[in-house]
């Protein structure tokens, strides 16, 4: 990958200093080919699908539509990989249509909260509302919750042209009703945005949006109400208060449209269910320790919509992964593929692959079940019986949907269905004094591995009494793999904090290897934790192990997001400056100095 990143590096960290700032619009980097995705990629319809659908073949204008998909997978549309592709090639790199900021939404959720008992159509037990209303439960009392919500940046889309009959009103977040507020905007000012581009996306057409159950804005009712608002405005645009096409013979979409509609009234039918179904949460460098902090790129974090990149299918083993800086967004095949295979990516944290078919459906909310599948060319992870589908109950990360209040899997209310070790729960162990928190960390990691059942009071303060050694409450259900794998983190920096490297290292190696066991290749965590395994290995004096690990770091990282060595010290060179580690006597253990000896420029 040899783009022109500087200038976008440059204007991301310009806007991460601002608390609020507007949605981004970087630039495209200056070299990138705008023809890249018609070089290596075709979009191809399943004939499976589309011949019950009504869909017909896929027509996306320049976007390199087949006349059918010779896999006959199931999936429906999606992107495929027209010569054999090299691992670190560049398929995409897109800006959205339109973006919401998470401030944004983290405002209008504290509105929510603000707002009267009657305004609100959610529970209190909402994560939303637990949120912002700074009502804290402990991981062990998040585990043991039925209704417990977790905030994931999870994929959340659809592109399968078969979904199961509408069986009820799907509510969900503040966020989706106001990127489908943005969204109606800027049509209004553009129709074309939607008749040439937006009405291309699932659902398709009028048909496969009434096979779906309604979306509304459960969070907040006020904000629902907006959002109708905006969207009968529409009916004002002239260009917009004409006929909508039928029969898929424009491009209003493809596939059936009911006579007498409106393209506004398409639109407000159809746009809350391609926002639902096609957003994607977008985060610049989210894998780095300094994400969160005062030097880090958190406040660039939103969902948005993309047009070509919706065509990307879902997968269990994704041969493509994102990554963003600011609103520019890149799609990077992460191992070698061959001619004809499609290219899939996961609408989940890459965490969560791991976990069986049932978590992972509860996690992705949507209308199929989450098969493991050898690859994204084999039998489909989406192709499954509609009877035995799971009630879609909206959304499972912080930028779309934000219900689903029962759970699926299992009747025992002391069985997660969510992750329980989320950045809430993380800073409630990392404001705790060093000695404190390893004992909480440990009682969590007992629970998380299902060596203890849930303790409500694992996290409490000061009063012991009555607690066991952490053997004695017998066993439990395992909670999410990432869970502990999240434990064993904060575990390794606690102890380097401490100057116990040599206990901190074997964890971070362990760290190391759950990432290269169960996610995906060159996956962006695998890179942080090896950074840190080198820092680790460099403060006990271990200079080929810092070495060893530093070199793969610099390798996967070159293969991801391409620059060589500079551009992962550009990227890194913050990671490298934390105080994470006591200053050594005979050596230094962060800043520049170790940046230059651990991660040369020229080797």
């Amino acid at each position: 990958m040899n783009l022109d990143l500087d200038d976008l590096f440059d204007e991301a960290d310009a806007l991460a200093t601002e608390d609020t700032p507007l949605p981004p619009d970087l630039p495209l980097p200056s070299n990138y080919d705008v023809a890249t995705p018609q070089r290596l990629m075709e979009v191809r319809n399943d004939t499976i699908n589309s011949s019950t659908s009504g869909s017909g073949d896929c027509n996306n204008g320049t976007l390199g539509a087949s006349s059918g998909n010779i896999n006959g997978n199931g999936k429906g549309r999606g992107w495929y990989a027209r010569a054999p592709i090299e691992a670190g090639t560049v398929l995409l790199v897109e800006k959205p249509m339109a973006m919401i900021m998470r401030w944004e939404e983290d405002e209008a959720e504290d509105d929510a909260v603000s707002d009267d008992g009657d305004m609100s159509l959610e529970d209190d037990d909402s994560d939303a509302a637990a949120a912002d209303a700074n009502v804290k439960l402990s991981a062990a009392a998040k585990a043991q919750d039925a209704n417990y919500q977790d905030e994931h940046d999870d994929d959340e889309k659809d592109d399968d042209d078969n979904p199961p009959p509408a069986a009820a009103t799907t509510g969900g977040s503040v966020g989706t009703a106001l990127l489908v507020m943005r969204l109606a905007e800027i049509i209004q000012l553009d129709p074309k945005l939607w008749t040439e581009g937006i009405s291309q996306l699932y659902p398709q057409n009028e048909s496969m949006a009434r096979n779906l159950p309604p979306w509304v804005c459960s969070d907040n009712a006020r904000i629902g109400l907006e959002m109708e608002r905006c969207l009968m405005a529409l009916s004002e645009v002239p260009e917009l208060n004409r006929p909508a096409t039928v029969s898929g013979s424009g491009t209003e979409g493809s596939g059936s449209t009911e006579k007498g509609m409106t393209i506004a009234e398409q639109i407000r039918l159809r746009l809350p269910l391609v926002v639902r179904y096609n957003s994607l949460s977008v985060e610049t460098s989210p894998e780095l320790f300094v994400h969160p902090g005062p030097t880090g790129h958190v406040a660039l974090s939103g969902t948005a919509l993309f047009v070509i990149a919706s065509l990307f299918n879902h997968s269990s083993r994704p041969n493509v992964s994102r990554w963003a800086v600011g609103d520019v967004t890149f799609f990077v095949a992460n191992r070698s593929i061959e001619a004809g295979t499609e290219l899939c990516i996961s609408y989940v944290e890459h965490e969560i692959l791991c976990e069986d078919d049932g978590r992972r459906t509860a996690v992705l909310g949507m209308d199929f079940v989450d098969t493991t599948t050898d690859d994204c060319n084999s039998s489909n992870d989406e192709n499954v019986n509609v009877d035995t589908m799971v009630e879609d109950d909206g959304k499972r990360r912080f930028d779309t949907d934000s219900e689903a209040e029962d759970d699926k899997y299992s009747d025992d209310d002391e069985v997660p269905t969510m992750p329980v070790v989320d950045a809430e729960v993380q800073q409630e162990l990392m404001d705790m004094p060093p000695d404190e928190r390893l004992g909480a960390i440990d009682e969590l990691l007992a629970q998380a591995e299902g060596r203890r059942a849930p303790d409500d009071h694992a996290m409490d303060d000061g009063d012991d009494e009555g607690e066991d050694d952490g053997e004695g409450g017998g066993e439990g259900t395992p909670w999410f793999q990432c869970d502990a794998h999240q434990l064993r983190i904060l575990q390794a920096l606690t102890l380097d904090g401490m100057g116990q490297h040599g206990d901190a290292l074997p964890i971070w190696e362990g760290c190391v290897d759950f990432v290269d066991k169960n996610l995906p290749p060159m996956d962006e965590s695998g890179i942080a934790l090896r950074v840190q395994a080198a820092l680790c290995a460099w403060a006990m004096g271990r200079e080929k192990v810092a070495h060893s690990y530093a070199r793969r770091a610099m390798a996967d990282h070159d293969k991801l997001f391409g620059g060589g060595a500079a551009r992962f010290r550009r990227r890194y060179r913050r990671e490298v400056e934390l105080n994470i580690r006591p200053d050594a006597k005979k050596r230094p253990v962060r800043g520049i100095k170790v940046m230059r000896k651990l991660f040369p420029v020229a080797e």
